[in-house]
């Protein structure tokens, strides 16, 4: 989804200290809807302690412009975390990392995901990545659909103690000019 700049009406912004509460509101939103469709979801508690990766400036917030309503949340890292270091086999490739992107249900169906992933692809390319990567549990059919229809390539499966984790990842495409917010 390419969304000029000037014509959207959102906004992507870091999230603040003071945000804190939301971000775990928007987790737990998400994992409610998430155990309401599949026996594999996020806990339902968030045990998140976002602090540390808000004050890096890696969580942001999706805001619509008009009234500063929030739609969603992502948290990108420009290079991988421990898990992420666990799951993927070159985590040394040149890629960035994604993690908890989430849309609001009030706001489902409006293509604020693939305006999320196209905005942190932006994002990789700014960071001089070649590489879009995220993981989602293997048993979530939904989200095993959804990655490659947005243009996410299947790179493996990483098995742990009671889980299933799905890799995907997408190439950093030159023609996206600018972010698409």
């Amino acid at each position: 989804m390419n969304v000029p700049q000037s014509d959207s009406p959102w906004r992507i912004v870091p999230a603040g200290a003071t945000q804190l509460p939301l971000l775990t509101e928007l987790y737990e939103e998400a994992a409610r809807w998430q155990a309401s469709r599949s026996p594999v979801h996020w806990p339902l508690e968030c045990r998140e302690n976002w602090t540390p990766d808000v004050e890096r400036g890696y969580v942001h917030l999706l805001e619509e412009k008009a009234t500063g309503a929030v739609a969603g949340m992502v948290i990108l890292y420009p290079d991988p975390e421990p898990f992420d270091r666990s799951i993927w086999p070159d985590p040394e490739a040149s890629a960035a990392y994604l993690h908890k992107l989430i849309v609001r249900r009030t706001w489902e169906g409006q293509g604020l995901g693939e305006l999320l992933l196209d905005w942190a692809e932006a994002e990789c390319r700014r960071m001089g990545k070649r590489l879009l990567r995220l993981d989602c549990m293997g048993d979530n059919e939904g989200l095993n659909r959804y990655y490659p229809r947005a243009g996410f390539t299947y790179r493996g499966q990483t098995i742990g103690k009671g889980w299933k984790a799905n890799r995907y990842e997408r190439e950093v495409r030159e023609h996206l000019v600018s972010s698409p917010v």
